[in-house]
C-alpha cells in the first residue's frame, strides 16, 4: 500500500485485532474462580425457588402439571430441573430420567444442607436442598449445558453486532487519526510542488493552523527553507540583472569605440580590432540572454498571451534551422504535423523551440538529419496537451547529466565543449520558456543514439 492514509487505518484495526485476540485468550486460559462461585449462586438460587414451586405444585395438581413447570424453566434459562424427594430422594416431575451424577449431587445437598455444584467441562450441575413445604425431605436439583468460555465472554446471540459497532468505531475513529496525520503531509506535498514549480513565496505554516507536534515543526523547517531559497534565488536574480544592465553601458561604447578606431587605424590593426569587435558581440550576446533567463521566472501576462499556431511556428523554425543545416552536411526533417494550437507569447515560444532545434543541429553527425515531430496527446488529468519531439544524431548526454543540462551554464565536458557550443544558457531559456507557459521539458537518449528533447505544452481548446 503506497497511501499513508490506508496503512495508518489498516495499521489501527489490526491493532484492534490483536488487542481483541490477546483479550480473548488471556479470558480463555484465566477465567477467575469468583465467576464460578457467581454462577452457582444465581443458578441455586433460581433453582431454589423454582424448585419450592414445583414441590407445592406436585402436591395440588400432580406431576404432570409439575414437569409443565420444568419445561417453562428450561425453555427460558436452559435448566433442566428434577425433583427428589423422600428418604431415598425419589426422582419426581422430572423431565428426563437424571443422571447417576445428579442422583449423587442430590445427596450431598441433602446431607449437607447447602447448595452443591459441579461445573464440568461441557455440563453444570446444581442441587439445593428445600425447606418446608409438604415434604420435609427435597431436593431440587437441575443440569445445564455448559457453554465454552468463549461463548461466554463473546455473547454468540449478539457477537456479529458486537463485531459491527467494534469494525466502525474502529473505522471512524482511525479515519479520523489518519486524516489527521495526512492532511498536513498533502499540503506540504503541494507546498514542495508549488515551490518546485518556481512559487518561490509557497508557505504551509498558515495551512497548519494551531497545531503543536511533529508535523507543525516540519512546516516550520519546510517555511524556513523556502525563505532561504527565496533569498538566495532573488539574490542570484538580481544580481545577473545588474550585472547585465552594467555591462550593456561598457559594450555600447565599445562599439562605438571600435567604429572610430577602424577609421583611424590602419590595416595593420584590422585583425585585432576585428577580434574585439567579435568578442563584444558574444558578450553583447551572453548578456541578451541573461537578461532573458531573468524574465521568464514569471508567467507572461496575459494581456500578451494569444493563440499560436504551433504547427507552423515548427515549420518556420525547421526551415530557417535547415537552410543554416545544409551549408554544414546536415539537415532538419520536420514530420508533416497536423493542427495544434497553444496559448502563449509567440515570440517567446519560437525562441523556446529554435533554441532546441539549433543545438540539435550543433551536435548531430555529419551527413545525419535532426528529426522534428509533432504529435497531440493527454495530459494525466484527461487535458489535451502537444508534444514535440527533436531528436539529433549525436554523442548523447550520459544519464547524471540529462536533468543538468536545462540549467544556466551547465555544459557536459565530454560531449558538449565550450569551444563547440555557445554559452550554456539557450536550453535554459527553452526550459523557463516552457514552464511559464504550463509546460514541462524533458532530455533523454534515444535508445538508437543520439539525444532526443520533448516539450509538452497545454493544447488550446479547439474552437
Amino acid at each position: 500500500m503506497r497511501s499513508l492514509f490506508l496503512r495508518i487505518l489498516v495499521t489501527f484495526w489490526l491493532a484492534m485485532a490483536v488487542i481483541a485476540a490477546a483479550y480473548a485468550l488471556i479470558f480463555v486460559r484465566s477465567e477467575s474462580s469468583w465467576r464460578r462461585e457467581r454462577l452457582a449462586y444465581l443458578v441455586g438460587h433460581t433453582l431454589h425457588s423454582e424448585g419450592r414451586a414445583v414441590a407445592e405444585r406436585v402436591e395440588r395438581e400432580g406431576e404432570a402439571a409439575a414437569v409443565e413447570a420444568w419445561r417453562e424453566l428450561d425453555r427460558r434459562t436452559g435448566l433442566r430441573g428434577t425433583l427428589f424427594c423422600g428418604p431415598e430422594l425419589a426422582p419426581r416431575a422430572a423431565l428426563a430420567a437424571p443422571s447417576d451424577a445428579l442422583r449423587e449431587l442430590a445427596r450431598e445437598a441433602a446431607d449437607a444442607g447447602e447448595l452443591r455444584s459441579k461445573l464440568d467441562a461441557d455440563l453444570d450441575r446444581f442441587a439445593v436442598p428445600l425447606s418446608g413445604g409438604a415434604t420435609p425431605r427435597c431436593v431440587a436439583a437441575g443440569e445445564m449445558p455448559h457453554p465454552t468460555r468463549f461463548e461466554r465472554w463473546l455473547g454468540m446471540d449478539t457477537a456479529w453486532l458486537r463485531l459491527l459497532v467494534a469494525l466502525l468505531v474502529g473505522g471512524v475513529v482511525g479515519g479520523l487519526l489518519a486524516r489527521q496525520l495526512v492532511r498536513p503531509i498533502h499540503r506540504l506535498r503541494e507546498a514542495a510542488r508549488r515551490l518546485e514549480a518556481g512559487d518561490l513565496t509557497t508557505r504551509v505554516g498558515p495551512t497548519l493552523g494551531r497545531r503543536r507536534d511533529e508535523l507543525a515543526t516540519l512546516g516550520r523547517d519546510f517555511d524556513r527553507m523556502a525563505e532561504r531559497i527565496e533569498s538566495l534565488v532573488e539574490g542570484e536574480r538580481r544580481l545577473l540583472r545588474d550585472v547585465s544592465h552594467e555591462l550593456r553601458s561598457p559594450l555600447a561604447r565599445i562599439q562605438v569605440a571600435l567604429q572610430l578606431a577602424r577609421g583611424k587605424a590602419g590595416e595593420a590593426a584590422a585583425g585585432a580590432l576585428d577580434q574585439i569587435e567579435r568578442d563584444a558581440e558574444r558578450l553583447s550576446e551572453l548578456v541578451g540572454q541573461i537578461l532573458t533567463v531573468t524574465k521568464l521566472e514569471h508567467a507572461p501576462d496575459e494581456r500578451r498571451t494569444a493563440p499560436v499556431a504551433l504547427a507552423e511556428l515548427l515549420r518556420q523554425v525547421c526551415d530557417d534551422a535547415d537552410f543554416e543545416a545544409r551549408s554544414r552536411g546536415r539537415r532538419v526533417e520536420l514530420s508533416p504535423p497536423g493542427p495544434a494550437t497553444v496559448r502563449g507569447v509567440e515570440e517567446v515560444l519560437r525562441r523556446a523551440v529554435e533554441n532546441v532545434v539549433r543545438n540539435a543541429v550543433r551536435w548531430t553527425a555529419d551527413g545525419t538529419t535532426v528529426e522534428v515531430r509533432l504529435e497531440r496527446t493527454t495530459g494525466a488529468g484527461g487535458e489535451a496537451r502537444v508534444r514535440v519531439h527533436v531528436r539529433d544524431h549525436g554523442p548523447g548526454v550520459p544519464e547524471a547529466e540529462l536533468t543538468g543540462i536545462f540549467q544556466p551554464f551547465r555544459r557536459v565536458d565530454d560531449a558538449r565543449r565550450r569551444e563547440d557550443g555557445g554559452v550554456g544558457l539557450g536550453l535554459s531559456i527553452t526550459e523557463r520558456a516552457v514552464r511559464v507557459h504550463g509546460g514541462m521539458v524533458e532530455a533523454r537518449n534515444h535508445p538508437e543514439g543520439g539525444l532526443e528533447v520533448l516539450l509538452e505544452l497545454p493544447a488550446e481548446p479547439a474552437a
